[in-house]
């Protein structure tokens, strides 16, 4: 007898919120993460508990590392949502149910449901659609039949018959019909891929022969800002796994913090016992008590660059090296002679560089036996992957010059890519509540048409926060003062009534229209438009 559902608890709401807080909420080496979770959720989660958590695709474990399905805190609605497209897509035979099953090809139970009550075009008796779905009897049914009444939008079990649920017609049930391509039952990266919060938030854990061929190994992505940038490539690194390593570049930020420089360092000496310490130079009643005395020397410490490259000569395996706002600092000059690297053909560098004979001794010592390939100067291997975000609207940002630029691929985010995500997010603005995207569509069109402002420059979907969009500190202090101090500089009175910021915040609190009659009317317009549709 199989179970398609392992019996510890229900799948309660109750129960998956325990199991989300109780998983670490980033990728990690798999040891670390059991000791977290046993810490957590103490020592018996890893005898039942965990078949169901992954049965649920919470996680998964691969070549010791841990990868989960949610990297923040969901709420209770996010939970349901996942949980019911979990059960429109959950198969069986899957990687967690060992016994059983011999006879069947990996189906989703669902669906499979769905098929039988669609074929016989009337309710079915459950112990028969069993039989006819699983080919055998099974075992912890009343789980299934649960996890379904709980999460399934359309069908139910109630009194041992499997029907449509209440206002649903058996005919409606062909749109959720859906075929499983051909799977390996035993496949748990392809198990986790099948489950997200919504489709378009999903991501995928690659193999390994997919890097090189899917992703650029220079990239930056570039967009207006709030498009989610850094979100896109978070999503993508995680198929990295524990091997990536990020980097902010900010004004200051200079070759020496990314490459690596000669800094001073302490090292300790046993202090003698005559040797006596105060804190000032006159100071003769109470004594330091020190150990071991200080003494400053000087040695290479690597930035985060070097790092990279060790990394990805050391393991052989995928790296990446991700860097945040690549022009808020000056890049050519935070990469100086390295950047001669980025030129790459399959991921090789075309040319090599010698670096300071500091920098190369610390690879000599580090790399050991691989540092033969440097022999003849340092190169990046086709490995090491360099992603980067920018966001060229931001003010005083440093310009790329085309010699760097053209060693990058370049990948544009369009304004209202991810948009479908703030669907369900309201701002209030002046004392008024309108669609978070129909709000920013309207801005912005009126931005581009009326005040001739490039897109790079508008409002993305995440500009601000959901908590944001109903914080009147934010909307002012993020929103108005972005447009009218980054985006309409010199001619903010093409979009605001009141000169000073002053007065715009003064009329913005009591509730008054900021923006221009015709920016405001055509808001409301949109809205009523909406309500009524």
């Amino acid at each position: 007898m199989a179970d398609p559902i392992c019996r510890w608890r229900n799948p309660y709401l109750k129960t998956v919120r325990e199991f989300i807080n109780a998983l670490p909420k980033s990728v990690m080496p798999s040891d670390e993460a059991r000791a977290l979770v046993k810490a957590q959720h103490s020592q018996d989660f890893y005898t039942t508990a965990y078949q169901l958590a992954c049965q649920l695709g919470l996680y998964y474990e691969d070549a010791g590392t841990y990868y989960p399905k949610f990297t923040y805190d969901p709420t209770v609605e996010e939970i349901f949502q996942y949980l019911r497209n979990w059960i429109q897509k959950y198969y069986v035979p899957n990687p967690y149910t060992k016994a059983g099953f011999a006879n069947l090809e990996p189906e989703i139970v669902h669906s499979g449901l769905c098929k039988i009550l669609l074929t016989a075009n009337n309710n079915v008796d459950w112990n028969n659609a069993k039989m006819e779905l699983f080919q055998e009897a099974i075992g912890n049914d009343d789980i299934l039949r649960n996890a379904i009444g709980f999460y399934s939008d359309v069908i139910n079990v109630k009194s041992n018959v499997l029907e449509p649920k209440d206002g649903v017609k058996i005919a409606d049930l062909k749109d959720y019909v859906f075929d499983l391509a051909p799977i390996e039952r035993n496949d748990k990266a392809a198990f986790f891929n099948q489950f997200s919060l919504r489709e378009e938030n999903s991501y995928k854990i690659v193999s390994k022969e997919e890097f090189s061929s899917e992703w650029k190994h220079n990239l930056i992505m570039y967009g207006a800002p709030g498009t989610g940038k850094s979100h896109e490539l978070e999503k993508r690194s995680t198929s990295f796994g524990t091997r990536r390593q990020r980097v902010t570049f900010y004004p200051d930020y200079s070759y020496a913090k990314f490459v690596g420089s000669y800094k001073p360092v302490t090292y300790y000496k046993k202090s003698s016992e005559e040797t006596e310490y105060f804190s000032t130079k006159s100071q003769s009643g109470t004594k330091l008590a020190i150990v071991n005395e200080p003494i400053i020397d000087y040695a290479f410490a690597p930035g985060p660059f070097l790092e990279a490259i060790i990394e990805a000569f050391l393991s052989k395996e995928p790296y990446l090296l991700l860097i945040e706002e690549i022009n808020r600092a000056n890049a050519p000059a935070v990469f100086g002679e390295v950047f001669q690297l980025l030129d790459r053909k399959d991921g090789v560098s075309n040319y090599k560089v010698t670096l300071s004979a500091e920098a190369m001794l610390y690879l000599q010592d580090k790399l050991g036996e691989d540092y033969s390939n440097m022999k003849e100067g340092v190169y990046l291997p086709s490995n090491l992957y360099l992603w980067a975000t920018m966001n060229s609207a931001d003010q005083g940002v440093f310009h790329l010059d085309s010699a760097f630029k053209r060693r990058w691929g370049f990948e544009y985010l369009p304004l209202n890519e991810n948009e479908k995500k703030c669907a369900d997010s309201d701002i209030l603005f002046c004392g008024k509540t309108f669609n978070w995207n129909l709000f920013r569509n309207v801005l912005n069109s009126y931005l581009g048409k009326v005040c001739n402002i490039s897109e790079d420059r508008l409002i993305g979907p995440f500009f601000l926060t959901k908590t944001e969009l109903l914080e009147a500190d934010s909307i002012k202090n993020k929103l108005l003062l972005y447009l009218r101090d980054d985006v309409l500089r010199h001619n903010h009175r093409k979009l605001f009534i009141a000169d000073t910021f002053s007065e715009i915040t003064v009329l913005f609190n009591g509730g008054t229209d900021v923006f221009v009659q015709a920016v405001m009317e055509q808001l409301i317009i949109q809205e009523n438009t909406t309500i009524e549709q």
